[in-house]
């Protein structure tokens, strides 16, 4: 278990995994501590690294709500389901369960509550008079909260979960990894929203639309636009839909995303005109290849680096009277499942399978989506100072309004949303299938051939 020798806390007993630590000198003398370590079995395949982990944080976090509790620490405001959670913790920390005292069998219920009474767990609780005009510290009520579970008889209870321990949990199950720049953008964008959402707590509705919207007003104040706002929300949000097509009905959480200013900004960003576009077109062959394709597929689908990136050459088909590529399918990311289109290829379609048979996919694959952004910018602003790579998605749209071509037949081209197109839902996935087909794909041919016909 190669763990064990890099994890705190992490130990090994006879082949097995526990968690250990010590437990802090001031609370030796507490009647409720037993000896000078917490330990406790880790009930995982020791070769399991990922269960491992995270078998581990739930038990350094019972540990840490057993010592709180024990120590009376200032929680400040606990809300009723993180004294539920704290509550749940502090008995599995000290060996007992809900329920465990709530049998049908009267006698072993009064040896139940006899042991727990007597363990230390409870003494301050046992100590508080109510009668008292003090109030409950936040120690008594983790200890009354723990003390009704262990009494009464309730419904199965699930553990809520944390927001981080929903986003680990996500980022376990994914695959996700540090060494990949886009997880790595994902993870430092969860940070943020923890910091300006007020910090980690039990994951529920309200908890969670408190939370986004905070977040959202502190971007709005910082001078983000919405539009991007939305976007990193959509990114936030994940974890949590993770979470939902998981779990069981009764524990999904309702998701209520904050309402933003009118993101539809008025100062639209130009396309290249077409007397730019031609002479973009004759600078093309002084590129090196794969900026060459990239642009060349642009042109014909308003692809996005994050797409473009994606490309493999079994998307493309070189066969039969129209040749095509394949953007966002399947098999790929994609921000929305109408970006998935199949496009023919009518520019330079020859230049195109000579490029992509020289494995330019190859090179272009290696980059990042923002390297690649970055790179075709530089390209752009030769014929236009302010052109970034998503100019050339406005591009295909202002070419395909110049030649009159249907929204039906621009969104199967470049993928746009219904919103965009402004179809109802009902016109947008009427006709979905067969979109492949050979009576579907000439429509798109006739559309590209007028749309590009200045570049022929």
């Amino acid at each position: 278990m190669a763990l064990l020798v890099t994890v705190k806390h992490l130990t090994k007993i006879k082949g097995l995994p526990y968690f250990q630590r010590r437990i802090p000198k001031r609370l030796l003398q507490h009647s409720a501590v037993k000896s000078s370590h917490y330990k406790v079995r880790l009930p995982v395949d020791p070769n399991d690294e990922i269960a491992l982990l995270s078998a581990l944080n739930r038990a350094n976090e019972v540990f840490t709500v057993y010592v709180e509790t024990l120590t009376n620490a200032n929680l400040e405001a606990l809300s009723e389901l993180d004294l539920e959670r704290r509550a749940l913790l502090y008995l599995e920390a000290n060996g007992f369960e809900p329920g465990l005292a709530a049998t049908r069998d009267p006698k072993l219920n009064d040896l139940v509550q006899d042991h727990a009474w007597h363990s230390g767990a409870f003494d301050e609780l046992t100590d508080f008079n109510e009668d008292e005009a003090k109030p409950m510290s936040d120690q008594i009520k983790v200890q009354d909260v723990a003390w009704s579970l262990l009494t009464q008889r309730r419904p199965h209870l699930n553990l809520p979960k944390t927001l981080q321990e929903l986003f680990d949990q996500h980022w376990l199950d994914t695959g996700k990894s540090e060494d990949d720049k886009r997880d790595r953008k994902a993870k430092a964008l969860w940070q943020e929203f923890l910091l300006l959402s007020g910090g980690d707590t039990v994951c529920e509705k309200t908890v969670l639309q408190d939370a986004l919207r905070r977040y959202a007003n502190a971007k709005l104040e910082q001078g983000n636009k919405p539009s991007s706002i939305a976007r990193n929300i959509t990114t936030i949000l994940q974890p949590i839909k993770h979470h939902n097509t998981q779990c069981a009905s009764a524990d999904i959480i309702e998701i209520i995303r904050p309402k933003l200013p009118n993101t539809r900004s008025t100062d639209r960003k130009k396309p290249l005109y077409h007397l730019e576009q031609q002479q973009l077109s004759e600078k093309l062959t002084d590129e090196v290849e794969w900026k060459q394709l990239y642009v060349l597929l642009a042109l014909h689908t308003g692809l996005h680096p994050s797409e473009a990136i994606q490309l493999k050459e079994q998307h493309f088909s070189f066969r039969g009277d129209i040749w095509t590529v394949t953007v966002s399918g399947n098999d790929t990311q994609r921000k929305t499942q109408e970006r998935g289109r199949i496009v023919p290829l009518v520019f330079e379609s020859e230049r195109i399978k000579a490029l992509v048979e020289n494995d330019c996919l190859t090179e272009m694959g290696k980059k990042t989506a923002d390297n690649v952004g970055q790179q075709i910018r530089v390209v752009l602003q030769k014929v236009d100072t302010s052109a970034s790579a998503y100019t050339l998605r406005h591009t295909l749209k202002h070419n395909l309004d110049s030649a009159a071509v249907s929204p039906f037949i621009q969104r199967e081209i470049g993928g746009w949303i219904k919103q965009d197109m402004h179809l109802s839902q009902h016109m947008a996935e009427y006709g979905s299938l067969g979109s492949d087909s050979k009576e579907r794909l000439l429509p798109r041919e006739s559309a590209l051939n007028a749309a590009l016909a200045h570049l022929m």
